[in-house]
C-alpha cells in the first residue's frame, strides 16, 4: 500500500504542477484578452467575433453598450485566481503529506466536475453546432485527465489517513514495549 500511496502521490504532483503551469497560462491570456477587450481598437473585432458565435443577434447591441465581453473576462481572471489557492494547497499538502490541505482541492474540483457536467448537457441544448464539439472536447477532458485525477487524489487522501493511523500504533507499540521494557529493568533492579 505505501508503493501504491508514493506512485499515487508523485502522479499527483506532476499532474498538479502542470496544472498550475496551465492555469497560470491561462491567466496570463486572460490579463492580455482583458487588456484588447478594454482598448478601443480591437474590442470591436472581438465582440463581433465571440458574439456572433455565441449570442443571438438580437442582443449584441446591448452586450456591446454594456462592454459584457470585458466583464465576462475580468470575472474569468477572478475565478482563475481564486482556483490557484486550491492547487497550491494540495501540492503543498501532496509534498507534505498533510491531508487537511488536500480538502479544500478536493472539495471545490468536486462541485466543478458535477457543474460541468450539468453545463455540458444543458449547453447541448442551447449552443449552435459548432459550439457542440467544444462542449465534446470538455466532455473528453473532463472524463480522461480530470476525474482520474480527482479520483487519485481522494486515493491520496486515504492512504494519508492509513500512514497516519499506522504511524500512531506504531509509536504506541513502541511506547508499551519500551515501558514494559523499563518495568523489567527496574524490577530487576531492584531484585538485586
Amino acid at each position: 500500500m505505501v508503493t501504491q500511496g508514493a506512485n499515487v502521490r508523485k502522479c499527483v504532483l506532476l499532474l498538479t504542477t502542470l496544472f498550475l503551469t496551465i492555469q497560470f497560462l491561462a491567466l496570463t491570456a486572460s490579463a492580455i484578452f482583458y487588456a484588447f477587450t478594454n482598448s478601443e481598437v480591437h474590442r470591436n473585432k472581438l465582440e463581433k467575433f465571440v458574439f456572433t458565435r455565441i449570442y443571438d443577434k438580437s442582443q449584441w447591441q446591448w452586450l456591446h453598450e454594456s462592454k459584457a465581453l470585458s466583464l465576462h473576462v475580468l470575472i474569468a481572471m477572478v475565478i482563475q485566481i481564486l482556483l490557484l489557492f486550491p492547487t497550491l494547497l494540495l501540492i503543498i499538502g501532496a509534498s507534505k503529506r498533510m491531508r487537511f490541505l488536500l480538502l479544500p482541492w478536493l472539495i471545490i474540483y468536486g462541485i466543478l466536475q458535477l457543474c460541468l457536467l450539468a453545463g455540458m448537457f444543458l449547453s447541448v441544448t442551447h449552443l449552435t453546432d459548432e459550439m457542440k464539439f467544444l462542449c465534446l472536447v470538455f466532455a473528453a477532458l473532463e472524463v480522461l485527465i480530470v476525474f482520474p485525477w480527482w479520483f487519485s487524489v481522494i486515493h491520496m487522501f486515504a492512504v494519508f489517513s492509513n500512514q497516519d493511523e499506522a504511524e500512531d500504533l506504531g509509536v504506541a507499540y513502541f511506547n508499551d514495549r519500551h515501558s514494559l521494557g523499563q518495568c523489567s529493568a527496574t524490577t530487576r533492579f531492584s531484585e538485586i
